[in-house]
C-alpha cells in the first residue's frame, strides 16, 4: 500500500479537558504547518498533509489546501479536505461517507451582513424541498488544538455526490 494513500496512524484524540464545551459539532484538525498557505506569496494552492478527528472518528494522512483564489489572504481561509482513496469520511452517523469535503470559513459574506448562515440555510432550504443538496452544516472548528472558527462543513459535489442522487 502506497504510504500516502493509507493511514499512518490509529487511534484517536483526547480532548483537552480546559477547552470550552459546545453543542455545535466539533472539528480537530492538524497539520505540520498551520501556515503553509501563506507560503509562496500568499498564493499557495499547494496540499499539506493533515489529519483530522471528527464525531469519535480519527483520519490521518489526509491532504489538505486551500479553495479559491482570495481564501489564502483570509485569516480563517476556506480548505479542501481530500480523503485518500478508501479513506472516505462520515459526515453524519445517517450518512454515507465521502471523499472529499470543504470547510467554509464565510469570509466572503459582506461585514454589514454576515451572518454565518447563507450556505447552510441555502442547502436546507433547496434539501426540505426535494433538490438533492451536498450535507452542508456548521462546526466549530479547531487548528491544532486552536480555535479556527465557526466554519461551514459542506460536501464536495463530485462523482460520491452524484451517485448518492
Amino acid at each position: 500500500m502506497h504510504p500516502l494513500q493509507s493511514a499512518e496512524y490509529f487511534g484517536t484524540v483526547i480532548q483537552d479537558p480546559d477547552l470550552p464545551r459546545t453543542k455545535i459539532p466539533v472539528l480537530d484538525f492538524f497539520v505540520p504547518d498551520p501556515t503553509w498557505y501563506r507560503q509562496g506569496g500568499g498564493n499557495n494552492r499547494d496540499y499539506s498533509r493533515a489529519s483530522l478527528y471528527y464525531a469519535g472518528e480519527f483520519i490521518d494522512n489526509l491532504r489538505i489546501r486551500t479553495r479559491g483564489r482570495s481564501a489564502a489572504q483570509a485569516i480563517k481561509p476556506n480548505l479542501k479536505f481530500d480523503f485518500y482513496s478508501g479513506g472516505h469520511f462520515k459526515v453524519l452517523p445517517d450518512a454515507g461517507r465521502v471523499e472529499e469535503m470543504n470547510l467554509n470559513g464565510f469570509h466572503g459574506e459582506n461585514i454589514w451582513s454576515r451572518s454565518f448562515m447563507r450556505s447552510v440555510l441555502t442547502y436546507r432550504i433547496l434539501r426540505e424541498n426535494g433538490v438533492p443538496t451536498p450535507y452542508s452544516f456548521h462546526v466549530h472548528a479547531r487548528r491544532n488544538g486552536e480555535f479556527f472558527g465557526l466554519c461551514a462543513m459542506e460536501e464536495q459535489v463530485d462523482t460520491d455526490f452524484l451517485k448518492r442522487h
